[in-house]
């Protein structure tokens, strides 16, 4: 039998216990490293993106992982590193390593991640983005194995990792339907430096989500607007010059297949004195090229809208890329950056700066 006194002792020492719970800091959630989509169906010769992202991190400055699938069913061609850790507060780059160890995991790949000194990033975002090709039909899995993320201090950060399922269908992929222009008619001239412009929509015959690009050409600079899944473009989110005639045209896609619009109208923009201004630059653009024609190399000077990794790529007459850079600018505004091009022969190029889901395409003249 419990005497009194004893049971006082309990008592107590279970208030005591209470209180220390109640005091103690709230667990953090565990940071969830994921694919998106996590479920896909594609068909044979389809090419597949899968994004890497995490949620709910705390200073996180690296990862470490092996990708694993089926390697008879997905080919793996590559993988591009995400803006999450550039985001982080001191603005350090940021490593990218991507290994291939066929002899300790055939159906693997070996993805390191880490920022180049004591910093961390927290929050959510993209991770990396992996590319494959779907070469046979059937059913495999993405999936996340010896999931190592570590924060500022090298330490591990528990985490969990969900994959993601991939069903290729045996069948060739089929195209989806050509999208028709609908406005602005062809020839016109705009009301105003906001109207938009509009396309049918298309259907694809296999089921699968399609996306369209938008490409304008005129003035100095190709603009070409892709990942737009609806069927409308307003022309106020990039840069027209006044009294200038522009084309433009519309293709659709899905995770191969491309179909464009047969036809390709031109629209006209108004003076500015007539309307209202050509409004605030908020896209992205290529400003300008030099020197052009170039030896040595040449000056990108082009507009960036957000914080964001840029990747620019030179391409030869062939259309083969020669060359590659990705770039993380950590405030928008106007950015130059250096381009050496000793190594290339002379002959006609094209500058490309990709910033999300914009595009911008400048050519310039390399002489020797």
């Amino acid at each position: 039998m419990i005497v009194p006194r004893t049971t006082s002792i309990l008592r107590c020492l279970a208030s005591i216990w209470v209180l220390y719970c109640i005091a103690l800091p709230a667990t953090m959630a565990q940071p969830v490293v994921s694919f998106q989509p996590s479920e896909l169906t594609i068909s044979k010769g389809d090419t597949v993106y899968l994004d890497c992202n995490v949620q709910d991190v705390e200073q996180l400055r690296g990862i470490s992982v092996h990708i694993v699938f089926n390697k008879s069913v997905l080919r793996f061609i590559d993988a591009e590193e995400g803006d999450f850790l550039h985001g982080n507060p001191d603005g350090l780059d940021v490593f990218f390593f991507v290994t291939r160890r066929p002899e300790q995991l055939p159906d693997s790949v070996l993805i390191d991640q880490a920022i180049a000194g004591l910093s961390a990033a927290s929050g959510s975002g993209k991770l990396f983005r992996l590319c494959f090709v779907a070469d046979n039909g059937g059913v495999t899995g993405v999936s996340l194995k010896n999931l190592d993320l570590r924060d500022r201090d090298n330490e591990r950060l528990e985490a969990s990792g969900t994959g993601s399922s991939v069903t290729v269908r045996s069948g060739t992929n089929r195209a989806p339907s050509k999208p028709f222009l609908l406005a602005p008619t062809d020839s016109m001239t705009l009301h105003s430096f906001t109207d938009t412009l509009h396309w049918s929509r298309s259907e694809d015959p296999d089921g699968d989500p399609v996306s369209y690009s938008v490409h304008i050409s005129g003035g100095s600079t190709d603009t070409v607007i892709t990942a737009r899944t609806d069927t409308f473009y307003p022309l106020g989110e990039i840069e027209l010059a006044q009294l200038t005639t522009y084309f433009w045209y519309v293709q659709a896609r899905d995770h191969t297949s491309i179909a464009r619009s047969d036809q390709t109208y031109r629209f006209t923009t108004p003076a500015s004195t007539s309307v209202a201004p050509p409004p605030r630059i908020v896209g992205f653009e290529i400003l300008s090229l030099a020197p052009n024609p170039a030896t040595a190399g040449v000056w990108i000077r082009h507009l960036q809208n957000r914080s964001a990794s840029i990747r620019i790529s030179v391409v030869d007459n062939s259309g083969r890329r020669v060359l590659v850079r990705s770039v993380y600018y950590n405030t928008p505004g106007i950015h130059s950056y250096w381009i050496p091009l000793s190594n290339l022969p002379p002959g006609i190029y094209s500058c490309i700066c990709e910033s999300q889901s914009l595009i911008s395409i400048k050519r310039f003249v390399l002489v020797r």
